[in-house]
């Protein structure tokens, strides 16, 4: 963004020639500099105006910085990556988004509203009072689908929940809602049946779930996790499923090593885990199906949603997988084996490096890095040979911290659902 923003700094100039400051410039007077850039009406498919637009939202984003102590954030389910968050109150706001809609309308005035807009929306969100104040890591937790999840679904189940209407949708969350454990502390239950049962009952009663997806996408997913799972594994981050444990399927047990070179030496002498320098040395014994798909093993073309209404849904974050990627992959997995061969590689690391080198000790009460990993890879194992023996749908669900940590309150809302009902006449 700041590379973006001085490039800008250095283009942008009016029809005399003169240059035109981007953060201080009315933005008319901006817009007369970017027709000059866009030599034409403003076209999404053309590489040169969306580097125009780029530009633009990182001058519209410094304004707001300088304004109103806007600040970037990390969040994966935007297509740049990143989003503008506020420390006074949880707002979150795209510039790249309001800048593709002006420059559509051919009207950049419209970004100078902004500003006061999102002020007034930013004091009506403070509530009385000074309040907390956030960063980018609070808009991460919240925002930023940053983890993953296998998991496996009963299309039938699926089907059922999305063809149901808004308004037995809701009735029967809400019995389960009644129906949950008084182990989930009261407070927990009574926030998600608020958030949950209010949102559903926001929708048009009669309509069904499937036929409101566009108005909400995650809300019809959650719908679908709560009534369709039948397993799923742990939660991770994105990264240790592509650069660890994926990886780790394909290696499976190795039987002989290759020399280390200086560098990786170097690296076990630094106190990288063996685990990690086992996955980034030792090739795979069975090739990828994709290397530059999802997680480096599907195929985009094995990638596939729910129910095509999703489509019509922004971020969605549940998608259907072609499990013939993973399925000989994990049959073929044997954790006994895999845990021996790593263990044989740490040795032959300290024997190279002419001494064991003390690995950091793991945090009080939480496994170390190669229980954790393999327990996971004992997960999917479990969960892709269940969705086989089953006719279950193999799915991948991305989460933010703030769901995460609501995991048990899901599974425990999921299996109150599934509670028969007693009906007394």
């Amino acid at each position: 963004m700041a590379a973006a923003l001085e490039e800008l700094r250095r283009v942008l100039v009016g029809p005399d020639g003169g240059p035109i400051d981007p953060l201080t410039a009315d933005w008319k007077d901006v817009e007369k500099g970017v027709i000059l850039l866009l030599g034409g009406a403003f076209t999404p498919q053309n590489r040169t105006h969306l580097d125009v637009a780029f530009m633009l939202a990182s001058a519209l984003a410094e304004r707001l910085r300088r304004d109103l102590g806007a600040f970037w954030f990390q969040n994966r389910s935007t297509p740049h990556g990143a989003t503008l968050g506020f420390p006074r109150a949880m707002v979150v706001f795209s510039p790249i988004e309001a800048v593709f809609e002006a420059l559509a309308r051919s009207r950049l005035e419209m970004l100078g509203s902004l500003g006061e807009e999102l002020r007034k929306t930013i004091e009506r969100s403070r509530g009385p009072g000074e309040g907390a104040s956030f960063g980018p890591e609070d808009y991460q937790r919240l925002f930023d689908p940053g983890l993953l999840q296998f998991v496996a679904l009963d299309p039938a189940a699926v089907g059922r929940a999305l063809d149901a209407s808004a308004e037995s949708t809701a009735s029967d969350f809400e019995h389960g809602f009644s129906r949950m454990s008084r182990e989930i502390p009261e407070p927990a239950r009574k926030q998600v049946a608020s958030e949950i049962g209010g949102a559903l009952r926001g929708l048009a009663g009669a309509t069904s779930l499937g036929d409101q997806i566009a108005q909400a996408p995650q809300l019809a997913e959650f719908v679908a996790l709560a009534s369709a799972a039948q397993a799923t594994t742990g939660i991770a981050p994105v990264e240790f499923w592509e650069q660890l444990l994926v990886p780790l399927l394909h290696i499976g047990a190795a039987d002989s090593f290759a020399p280390l070179d200086d560098d990786e030496l170097d690296a076990y002498r630094q106190n990288a885990d063996p685990l990690l320098l086992y996955v980034d040395v030792v090739p795979y014994r069975t090739p990828a199906a994709d290397e530059d798909g999802v997680l480096g093993a599907f195929p985009r073309e094995d990638v596939g949603l729910l129910d095509q209404r999703f489509a019509a849904g922004q971020g969605v974050r549940l998608v259907k997988l072609d499990p013939a990627a993973l399925a000989p992959l994990c049959a073929a997995f044997d954790p006994a084996a895999v845990r021996a061969s790593i263990e044989k590689f740490a040795d032959l690391c300290a024997e190279a490096a002419g001494g064991a080198v003390a690995q950091p000790p793991a945090e009080p009460g939480r496994p170390g890095l190669r229980e954790v990993v393999l327990l996971l890879a004992e997960n999917l194992k479990h969960l892709v040979s269940l969705a086989q023996e089953k006719g279950l749908w193999l799915a991948l669900r991305h989460a933010t911290e703030s769901e995460a940590a609501s995991e048990p309150i899901l599974q425990d809302l999921r299996r109150a659902l599934r509670e028969p009902r007693i009906v007394l006449v």
